[in-house]
């Protein structure tokens, strides 16, 4: 459905338009966009409320400028209903609807505990390890109260000013609108949306969902209204210190909390009593020059005063920023980031360390972007001097962004200056992580190495242990699975020291599984049991706790213990889903997965069966996986639904698999993904005999894995193509090919002399 045309639609066109989008939320679902043409929408709020009346929807019209300077402000507002059900200081479980909306798990309950925390503005001082198990769950919390409202009755969510739209919000409506529980909503976007909004994105990863007839989606609709002259703005108060309180505001350039209108700073400054403030403010209300909104004021017809601000000017933002001190707690996240905007337009020494705290506060709240935006204004104001910290927080935001390139650009120049100290660990650990990522994996391992060292010799030890978990990750992925084994026995002792039993018992379940991936199965099995031990002192609802349970069945699973994995995988799962883990569920639905697609006989009753649990698993995790926007994860979910159709005989579900499965590696910066889903078409392209096909993708493989000296790829695509040039007649091309795979398994090692012998074998048999 497409409404965008560059004809001015008539009013009855739009309301037309809206009406048909409409309709489709109460079976499937839908997610609309409501681009305004660079004017006003040519609809009034109570011609949206008559439209929404007679479909009998239920309609919130929020604007996402205002609403989401608080912590997910506009999914607050949308759940206002509900929320006032079970009373907004109430504990969760006060109202049946609500405590079985969030779930009774006790993480559940502790993330919708921290959101109300949040929006009272209550909560503690934020630290990593009380609140990032809460901020990880929020948004499937959020998701889940949102998918129970509609049920109660179908919604309609009109968020204006789209482009604003908080990172926690997008979070909730993208585990709505994306994990096929959106039936009973129609979330409408109004405006331009920008090219890297949170709003843009959840619109693109959901266009793209709506195209997959396997799973149910909402649908997704485009609707262009006309353009509006533009409005001279309403005429200013009569009286002259409603005009003298208003240039003050307008100087702040943001919405500011209506409780700095009664502050002693403002009533200092301007020389009245606060209630000479209050009378002002009343006459900018009437005048329609203001407007109050979730307790946020917010001028209209005015464009904020730009930088440099006239001496006037800074003396007014001076003051603001006094009265958001005295009225707002230092625990009120409204407070860090509007004194951080004062204090930058003030020109204040130091204000860029203001920055650097909301960007801190955004990126333990899992707000990437925000805390992006926010270190890169404290980096415009900290001038030549940057402090390894900045560089260090910049770098992590990056990442958490999926900016990896840039992450690793940003730690360069910082990375060659000698200096000693928890930053530069820090740094160094971020700039190892975007290596890997970028799979330059001998410059991860000595970012990792050398992070280790350093946090080593200056006695940081949580910092020495997430640079242990890099490097042990590294060696995992490069199979050196005894030396990843060492190093997480290293980080286990170091956390066992600091008596974090919770990340303890982690470490330990992945040495483990390092163990049994190395055959030393005996030895994993010992290991699990101490990571047992240590889960007794760790409440279930921890991640880390969810975590070792999840890892305990992929210990299994490599022990050859088939039943027992499958019992622990399916245990962690249904744990994980009750304490609103999704991430962890994910992992584990996908666990599921693999057991049953490795355990699947080649014929048999029990080829079916394998079958079935297999696919369900699988298309459990994938929702899920769209709802958090992991896309490794939905890549993963995706390639074992295509192996089951390939061993279906479904060529051509098996392709279509393939081209999305391209779609999220490509999305996500993974070449390694990518080489394999080119192995796997040529694999396909075989089976039909498609020959031409089929080279053509080895060819491409082996290409990519030539660039990325992935030589066990490499030798992947030389054994297809040996394969395909003896079918094709070639058979001195093919000896070549089969030669090749030979020597580059053997390169590899004492590990691969399995298939380098095979790869010598093909060779003799395409002689002969």
């Amino acid at each position: 459905m497409r409404h965008d045309g560059r004809d001015q639609m008539s009013e009855a066109s739009l309301l037309a338009a809206l009406e048909q989008a409409l309709e489709s939320c109460i079976d499937h679902g839908v997610l609309a966009t409501v681009l305004n043409d660079g004017g006003g929408l040519s609809t009034s709020d109570l011609e949206l409320e008559n439209l929404a009346k007679r479909l009998e929807l239920e309609l919130s019209i929020v604007d996402a400028s205002i609403a989401s300077l608080r912590p997910a402000g506009v999914v607050r507002e949308a759940l206002k209903p509900i929320i006032n059900m079970g009373g907004h200081q109430a504990h969760p479980e006060a109202r049946e609807l609500i405590g079985d909306a969030v779930g009774k798990g006790a993480g559940s309950i502790s993330a919708w505990t921290r959101v109300l925390q949040d929006w009272d503005g209550s909560s503690d001082p934020p630290t990593p390890d009380s609140t990032a198990a809460d901020h990880l769950a929020e948004g499937t919390v959020l998701g889940r109260l949102l998918q129970a409202l509609g049920e109660l009755e179908p919604q309609v969510l009109w968020i204006r000013s789209a482009v604003d739209l908080d990172e926690a919000s997008a979070r909730a409506l993208r585990v709505l609108l994306g994990s096929g529980a959106a039936a009973g909503w129609a979330v409408l976007l109004e405006g331009p949306l920008g090219s890297d909004s949170p709003a843009q994105r959840l619109l693109a990863d959901l266009s793209f969902y709506s195209e997959d007839e396997r799973f149910p989606s909402c649908r997704v609709a485009h609707i262009t209204a006309r353009v509006e002259a533009q409005t001279e703005p309403p005429p200013l108060p009569k009286r002259g210190s409603s005009v003298e309180l208003l240039d003050i505001l307008a100087a702040a350039g943001t919405s500011l909390p209506v409780e700095v209108i009664g502050s002693l700073a403002l009533s200092q400054h301007r020389g009245c009593s606060p209630r000479s403030n209050w009378v002002d403010l009343s006459g900018l209300l009437e005048a329609g020059r203001a407007e109050l909104s979730a307790g946020l004021l917010t001028l209209t017809g005015n464009q904020p005063n730009e930088p440099p601000l006239s001496v006037v000017q800074v003396a007014d933002c001076q003051a603001l920023l006094r009265g958001v001190e005295e009225t707002l707690e230092d625990s009120n996240p409204l407070q860090l980031r509007t004194r951080a905007i004062l204090a930058g337009r003030s020109g204040l020494p130091g204000s860029w360390m203001l920055h650097l705290e909301a960007g801190r506060y955004a990126l333990e709240r899992n707000e990437p972007f925000a805390a992006r935006a926010a270190f890169e204004e404290a980096t415009a104001l900290s001038g030549a001097q940057l402090p390894y910290e900045l560089v260090a927080l910049r770098c992590q935001a990056l990442l958490a962004c999926g900016e990896a390139e840039a992450a690793l650009r940003c730690a360069g120049p910082w990375l060659k200056q000698p200096e000693t100290g928890l930053s530069s660990a820090e740094l160094l650990i971020a700039a190892g992580q975007a290596a890997s990522l970028l799979e330059r994996r001998g410059e991860a391992g000595a970012h990792f190495e050398a992070a280790c060292t350093l946090a080593h010799s200056s006695d940081k030890p949580f910092e020495h242990a997430r640079a242990l978990t890099g490097r042990a990750t590294l060696l995992c992925d490069s199979g050196d699975f005894v030396e990843a084994a060492a190093a997480f026995g290293e980080e286990a002792r170091i956390l066992e020291q600091q008596e974090h039993a919770g990340p303890t018992a982690r470490a330990l379940a992945q040495r483990a599984l390092c163990m049994a991936q190395a055959g030393a199965t005996d030895q994993a099995i010992k290991e699990l049991k101490r990571a047992a031990e240590r889960l007794k002192k760790v409440s279930p609802a921890e991640p880390s706790a969810l975590e070792t349970r999840m890892l305990m069945g992929r210990v299994f699973r490599f022990a050859g213990k088939r039943e027992q994995a499958i019992k622990a995988l399916s245990i962690a799962a249904d744990s994980a889903n009750q304490h609103a883990a999704a991430h962890i569920e994910g992992q584990a639905r996908l666990g599921l997965a693999r057991l049953h697609l490795e355990g699947m006989p080649a014929q048999g009753a029990g080829r079916g069966e394998a079958l079935r649990e297999a696919r369900a698993a699988a298309e459990l995790a994938l929702p899920i996986a769209r709802g958090l926007g992991d896309l490794p994860l939905e890549a993963d979910c995706e390639a074992i639904l295509g192996e089951l159709s390939y061993r279906a005989e479904d060529w051509d579900g098996a392709l279509a698999s393939l081209s999305r499965q391209e779609r999220l590696w490509t999305a996500c910066g993974r070449s390694r993904g990518q080489i394999d889903v080119a192995l796997r078409r040529s694999r396909v392209a075989t089976r039909c005999e498609r020959w031409d096909e089929s080279l053509k993708a080895a060819n491409a493989a082996l290409s990519q894995a030539t660039r990325r000296k992935l030589h066990e790829l490499a030798a992947q695509a030389q054994l297809l193509r040996g394969e395909t040039l003896a079918k094709l007649d070639r058979s001195a091309d093919a000896l070549a090919a089969f030669s090749e795979a030979q020597r580059l398994y053997g390169s590899l090692g004492a590990a691969f002399a399995g298939q380098a012998a095979a790869a010598a074998e093909r060779a003799r048999q395409s002689v002969g």
